[in-house]
């Protein structure tokens, strides 16, 4: 999720207990110990009305299965896509980050 996302979000709802919390830039990466998200309650979305928009695109397009409803569909999509991400840094060496 965006950093905008994440405020909105803990402006409303604490950070659950149990999550870590990784900052990518500008992206944000929250989760359980198992992968899942710590805002999913019993099979439901606790904070629905501000999901981030990367939730709101789950199920609607295939790349993005619902993990929750068909964890087999999006274990398969998330190897194929970074199958994909590998291949294309691959064939593209210089995009590649030299430290």
């Amino acid at each position: 999720m965006s950093r905008e996302e994440f405020r909105r979000i803990k402006a409303v709802h604490s950070i659950p207990k149990d999550a870590t919390v990784k900052k990518f830039g500008r992206i944000i990466i929250i989760y359980k110990e198992n992968g899942a998200c710590p805002y999913l309650i019993e099979g439901k979305c606790s904070v629905y009305p501000l999901r981030p928009s990367i939730c709101r695109k789950y199920g609607t397009i295939p790349e993005l299965p619902c993990a929750y409803l068909y964890p087999e569909k999006a274990n398969a999509a998330a190897v194929a896509m970074l199958d994909r991400m590998m291949r294309f840094s691959l064939s593209n060496p210089e995009d590649e980050c030299h430290a």
